[in-house]
């Protein structure tokens, strides 16, 4: 559990600091220039707005896109190809069921290396910290199938004959 809250915690954090902010002024500021034409006062929204954006409601915004960063949009590549699909990947194992019997995928093991390019080429802490969770959790993974063992004291086993 603590892997799973941590990741998306993570994520969340992502995504809102870098695209949800944005998104959150631009309807704050629609929706206190449409409170302003009514006539209808919002000072506790004014305020909000004016606390947590530091931007003056006179002068005219405009937003660039979303994606226009070059970087922004290479750390979502790397989020939407590497990073989650190997956090899915790792989810597997760790839900994998007893009755179904040993988890015999590989694909921990062949994908796990990929974890490390996000690390050399991020532009934002939280791609950086996702991408060493997922390959930790990843070549972990991959050295519990290698390693063979079915059950968590097989290793015992060996040590004793």
């Amino acid at each position: 559990m603590f892997y799973l809250g941590l990741f998306l915690a993570i994520l969340f954090n992502y995504f809102v600091t870098l695209y949800m902010g944005a998104i959150l002024a631009f309807v704050s500021e629609i929706g206190i220039r449409l409170f302003d034409k009514i006539g209808f006062e919002v000072h506790f929204v004014r305020l909000l707005y004016f606390t947590i954006f530091d931007v003056d409601l006179h002068e005219r915004h405009h937003y660039p896109p979303l994606l226009s960063n070059p970087a922004l949009v290479i750390d979502l590549l790397f989020l939407i190809v590497i990073v989650l699909p190997l956090f899915y990947q790792s989810l597997r194992y760790l839900t994998h069921s007893v009755i179904q019997g040993p988890y015999k995928s590989h694909w921990n093991a062949l994908l796990a290396p990929m974890a490390i390019i996000p690390c050399f080429f991020f532009s934002d802490w939280d791609i950086l910290f996702l991408s060493v969770i997922v390959l930790l959790q990843n070549v972990w993974v991959a050295w519990r199938q290698v390693d063979g063992c079915e059950d968590e004291f097989s290793w015992m086993q060996y040590f004793r004959d």
